[in-house]
């Protein structure tokens, strides 16, 4: 017997063959078993404690005495068990993950996972109910369709919290738009996770989970980057010295977005637009600036410019370089006197 219901298996799982019958007397009605590759061993409700255990297993099955509902509840810490099938041998029993890594391809029951991380194997089927209030979800993505990129099915209701975890695999690359159905649930999905572990895509990509709690999707978008340039510095001409034209931009830079090219301009604000008879304005091929001061005007100006294309800010995108500033002075200059006759 056993009070506390806790069975310690610190050999890990019965070799080939042995039966390990426990009668742990906690409560008749939920008297249940452990099968794992036809080794059994009975146990009732409570938790089993798995020493680091790492191994593959056809078929764990779980039950209880006839309509009894149990919940059983497994501790692998830094283990790491491969199942195929979760059975349920008798009664209605739920499966509740507490630490280590289980990878599992279907669950015939309710599954919880409460703190440890849950790998789908390709496409994971659950026939109830899954809940997450912590641990770990972890998704693999290698392909444009289940099995290549892992998938979680679950007839019944889902409750999500804890990490959504994605990893790439394969050398998988992405194309915009890309649609991933991580989840496909039967009832209702409630709850969201409280963070994402989504790998480094760069500045371009981005994972969106706009429709993860209403479709179970997941996208990925490219973004659009910032065009950039290498500015110059202050400009100084003299007054009534006539149209200034000359480089003042290089390194003019501007990626393509969804494969194609895209059309840059430059925005110039001018603190004292007075001080022109043409405005400043730069060329985006050669990069010039050109303005003309006005007539017998001297003075200081700040200009602000920027470069900005035509892909647009869809999705956190960036359209716009940053801003500089820089200053155009026009000198005095003294003009020689005149008189009339």
């Amino acid at each position: 017997s056993d009070s506390d219901g806790l069975l310690d298996l610190y050999d890990g799982m019965p070799a080939d063959g042995t039966v390990l019958d426990y009668d742990l007397e906690m409560n008749d009605s939920e008297l249940g078993w452990v099968t794992a590759n036809g080794n059994q061993v009975w146990l009732t409700q409570g938790i089993v404690t798995m020493s680091a255990i790492t191994d593959t297993v056809s078929t764990l099955i779980l039950g209880t005495s006839p309509n009894a509902t149990s919940v059983f509840r497994f501790n692998n810490a830094n283990g790491d068990l491969t199942v195929d099938t979760i059975e349920s041998g008798d009664g209605v029993p739920s499966f509740n993950w507490i630490a280590g890594t289980l990878r599992v391809s279907t669950v015939n029951m309710s599954l919880t996972n409460n703190g440890g991380l849950l790998s789908p194997s390709g496409s994971m089927f659950v026939s109830d109910n899954y809940v997450q209030t912590t641990g770990t979800l972890y998704m693999e993505i290698g392909g444009r369709a289940p099995p290549a990129y892992d998938q979680l099915r679950v007839s019944g209701d889902a409750t999500f919290g804890g990490v959504l975890s994605v990893a790439i695999t394969n050398d998988f690359t992405f194309l915009d738009g890309y649609t991933f159905t991580l989840f496909d649930v039967s009832g209702t999905i409630s709850g969201t996770f409280s963070s994402y572990d989504f790998p480094d895509l760069g500045m371009k990509w981005i994972f969106s989970t706009a429709n993860l709690y209403s479709h179970g999707t997941i996208e990925v978008f490219e973004l659009n980057t910032p065009p950039s340039f290498l500015p110059s510095g202050d400009v100084v001409v003299l007054e009534d010295s006539g149209g200034y034209d000359e480089v003042w931009a290089t390194q003019i830079s501007d990626d393509l977005f969804r494969g194609l090219a895209q059309t840059a301009s430059f925005n110039l604000t001018v603190s004292n637009p007075s001080l022109f008879s043409q405005q400043p304005t730069m060329n985006v091929g050669t990069g010039h600036l050109l303005f003309t001061p006005a007539l017998d005007v001297y003075g200081s100006t700040i200009v602000t410019v920027n470069l900005k294309d035509d892909g647009g800010t869809e999705h956190g995108g960036q359209d716009t370089s940053e801003e500089v500033t820089f200053s155009i002075t026009i000198t005095n200059v003294n003009d020689a006197p005149i008189f009339v006759a």
